[in-house]
């Protein structure tokens, strides 16, 4: 059975104007971390991190270890037990990074620790509702966008995700063709725009029909015309052609795919289901489980399973967001 659509809390990333904001965060701070690192001796990257007004140059490795060691630590004051086992749900597009992860969740004191993707995780709570088949699982939320096929026995077959701001992705094109700047070899010239993006949409959002995107480097001023309804017609394409690089990337047609399961909030929103419905030629969605809880019912549910197999207690993590320095 498919809940029907609810209003979208209005938080950055929620509604139809600001739809990719914060995963546009998520590419552009992928896009500028190579401006950032420091080559070392050794051969191996740091990155600069502030600490009691001081500067420190960390490994992806000591980070993600000293984070780790933090989340630990807060988890167990909650719990008021040790933390010594846990399962973690990471984006199926981090895949390539779970070595890492593993690496640095035994600096940072855990004793077990396993690596699930997300869409498996949501699949899973439908799985014992039906017998194998192929998923779609299209996660949108404030600051995740990841859209996942699997075949039979939970398999992810490909993901997609870091599609970046369509509006910003835009104008990165046009500031080249009109100017002649590359914003993208610049870390402070793409900071600019996307804050000239996300300025020009706020003003969308306060009741503004239309208005004029301004972007200055040096001597050259780019100013451009832009209207909220042709930034909403971009984010909805830009999940229409995320689903569509998901399935050819995957080598299954639309018409293979069993169900579409949808998780986090944004999938509230009617004009992204619309977008969903008319992919797949109005194929039932499925969303009878909340689309909110979806990642975190089933991760308690697989640490619940995971706790009885292996006779001790496993807590489910759950980091809900694919943007910032978490995942290089």
């Amino acid at each position: 059975m498919e809940l029907p659509p609810r209003n979208a809390c209005r938080r950055e990333g929620n509604c139809l104007i600001h739809l990719h904001s914060a995963t546009g965060n998520a590419w552009l701070l992928r896009r500028i971390r190579p401006f950032h690192q420091k080559s070392f001796p050794d051969g191996i990257p740091r990155y600069p991190i502030i600490r009691n007004n001081q500067t420190f140059f960390l490994t992806e490795l000591e980070i993600l270890a000293s984070l780790f060691a933090s989340l630990k630590s807060s988890t167990e004051i909650i719990f008021g037990r040790a933390l010594d086992n846990a399962i973690a749900v990471f984006p199926a597009t981090l895949k390539h990074r779970y070595s890492t992860f593993l690496s640095a969740a035994a600096s940072a004191g855990f004793q077990s620790f396993m690596v699930v993707e997300r869409p498996v995780v949501a699949a899973f709570r439908y799985q014992y509702l039906s017998p194998p088949k192929t998923y779609l699982v299209f996660e949108l939320d404030s600051d995740i966008l990841e859209i996942s096929l699997l075949v039979p026995f939970l398999k992810v077959k490909s993901s997609v995700a870091y599609l970046g701001c369509p509006l910003l992705n835009t104008m990165v094109q046009e500031t080249l063709q009109r100017t002649g700047i590359d914003v993208c070899a610049n870390s402070d010239a793409l900071y600019s725009l996307r804050k000239a993006c996300e300025l020009a949409k706020s003003a969308f959002c306060s009741g503004t029909g239309s208005g004029v995107l301004k972007f200055q480097r040096r001597d050259k001023r780019l100013r451009r015309q832009i209207s909220s309804k042709e930034v909403v017609e971009m984010n909805l394409r830009a999940l229409r052609d995320g689903i569509g690089k998901c399935l050819r990337e995957g080598g299954v047609l639309k018409e293979d795919v069993d169900e579409v399961i949808l998780a986090g909030v944004s999938t509230y929103i009617p004009e992204v289901r619309q977008v969903l419905r008319e992919f797949f030629e109005w194929k039932p969605l499925r969303c009878d489980i909340d689309p909110v809880n979806l990642i975190g019912s089933g991760a308690r549910r697989l640490a619940s399973l995971t706790s009885a197999g292996f006779n001790r207690p496993f807590f489910p993590i759950v980091h809900i967001s694919n943007a910032g320095d978490f995942y290089f």
